[in-house]
């Protein structure tokens, strides 16, 4: 039992700050003085660890469990150190308690919102579809001038193909599937006398003449293959042209789905203002938890400046050891200076 109870008070310890060792031998009053700081700051803890944590599956990365569960550590750790800040201070000074006061403001401005933000999801939702109703329009607009500059384009390319195979297949009909071709030859005769010797030139050459030949044979008509590339390239016009209309049919479901899946803080931001402004009854609950994170916040704050005229030997004892500190340093300058 005392080893649970020193191992919970070293890890509040670790908390807050304070030594261990020392506290150990410190009165009943700094050990309570320490639950009660450690319980100021839990309070602070938890709930910053929720807002972190739901920072991250609102509007970063909702699928993200472990993502959620490290913003909501860091968070932690910040708060910590900030009130660490004030625990560990000997005294608390004017400049101290009007910077905590202005943070406090702001943690609590950003705490209520998204609080609120979660609590008023529905609302919010509510809002957002009548808030995103014009921009859905808008987008329904633009892409449906998109479709039919994409279609008009599409119908003028078809003609043209329509016009190309028309003239493609008139030639086939005129000309068949097969056609005759041509291929001219030559073959060389060497010129022969009345004996039948071949003849020569002065040079000693024998004297020789072209004789051309011109054959024919039967192909497959080229048109046939430009015709079948036309018809692919038609194919190919008419299923863009049906993509386009399944397209067109579905698109005012699929803007809206796109658009209602969008999610940003800033949107939700100016949504929450205006459903604020326009209801009474949330303003006033925004403003108690308003109230309620301002005063957790300088809850640490305002335990430590209740406690700056009350001793506790903790406190004296730091002071104890930092004067004898001081003393030892003295003595070991003045040594330092009669050896000189």
């Amino acid at each position: 039992m005392d080893y649970l109870k020193n191992t919970w008070t070293k890890f509040k310890c670790l908390l807050i700050g304070f030594d261990y060792n020392l506290l150990s031998d410190s009165s009943i009053k700094s050990k309570k003085l320490l639950t009660k700081y450690f319980s100021a700051i839990l309070i602070i803890i938890i709930i910053w660890f929720f807002i972190g944590f739901q920072l991250v599956r609102e509007y970063i990365d909702p699928d993200s469990f472990w993502l959620s569960l490290t913003m909501g550590v860091i968070f932690v750790v910040i708060i910590v150190m900030v009130e660490r800040q004030i625990i560990l201070s000997s005294n608390v000074n004017y400049g101290q308690l009007i910077f905590r006061t202005l943070l406090g403001v702001i943690m609590a401005f950003i705490g209520a919102t998204i609080i609120d933000a979660a609590l008023f999801k529905n609302d919010i939702d509510i809002r957002k579809k009548l808030f995103n109703k014009e921009k859905i329009e808008e987008r329904v607009s633009i892409r449906n001038v998109e479709l039919e500059k994409q279609n008009l384009d599409l119908e003028n390319e078809k003609e043209v193909v329509l016009i190309d195979l028309e003239k493609t297949e008139e030639k086939i009909a005129k000309r068949g599937n097969k056609i005759q071709a041509f291929t001219n030859s030559y073959r060389t005769i060497v010129q022969k006398d009345s004996t039948g010797n071949a003849k020569v030139d002065s040079l000693g050459k024998p004297i020789t003449f072209r004789v051309y030949e011109r054959q024919s044979t039967l192909t497959d008509n080229p048109d046939i293959a430009t015709a079948t590339r036309l018809r692919n390239e038609l194919s190919r016009i008419n299923e863009l042209l049906e993509t386009n209309s399944k397209r067109k049919f579905d698109l005012r479901e699929l803007v809206i789905k796109e658009v209602n899946g969008e999610k940003g803080i800033i949107q939700d931001l100016v949504i929450l203002k205006d459903l604020l402004a326009a209801e009474t009854v949330g303003f006033v609950f925004y403003t108690f938890w308003f109230l309620f994170f301002l005063m957790i916040e300088l809850l640490v704050l305002v335990s430590k400046y209740s406690e700056r005229n009350n001793t506790c030997d903790y406190y004296e004892k730091i002071k104890y050891q930092e004067e004898i500190s001081n003393l030892k340093l003295k003595r070991l300058m003045k040594n330092s200076s009669s050896e000189v």
